[in-house]
């Protein structure tokens, strides 16, 4: 198996945007448990400093509810700032997953998390 890079230059680390403490650092702390570096950002304007200051992750994973703006409304914003990163939208609701799929997401994760299918889905593009 490859080794994964841990420096923030390459894109082997992941970009976790929640604003719920306690997901965000469970989220963060799983992932980082399997050998992931991950960069948290509590809402919508920290993801963005974090890419604006060349940070590319590898992935970035989206609660779709924030609160400074929807992560719908921050998708394209995203996108934007990291057009070849791929995005995974994260929520409790359904609807607002199938509207994230809509919008071009490349994958979704229904809150509470499998970590086998967290895992399954970071490491899909970790690996490449």
């Amino acid at each position: 198996m490859a080794e994964r890079s841990t420096g923030m230059e390459h894109a082997g680390w992941v970009l976790v945007v929640d604003d719920d403490p306690e997901m965000r650092d469970s989220l963060s702390g799983f992932l980082q448990s399997q050998g992931f570096p991950v960069l948290p950002a509590r809402d919508g304007a920290t993801a963005q400093a974090l890419l604006r200051q060349n940070h590319r992750p590898g992935v970035i994973l989206l609660d779709l509810v924030l609160p400074d703006t929807s992560g719908l409304q921050l998708l394209p914003q995203l996108r934007q700032q990291a057009p070849d990163v791929p995005v995974v939208a994260m929520s409790l609701s359904l609807a607002q997953l199938a509207e994230a799929r809509a919008a071009g997401v490349e994958a979704t994760l229904v809150k509470p998390f499998d970590p086998d299918e967290v895992l399954a889905i970071v490491a899909r593009w970790l690996a490449q």
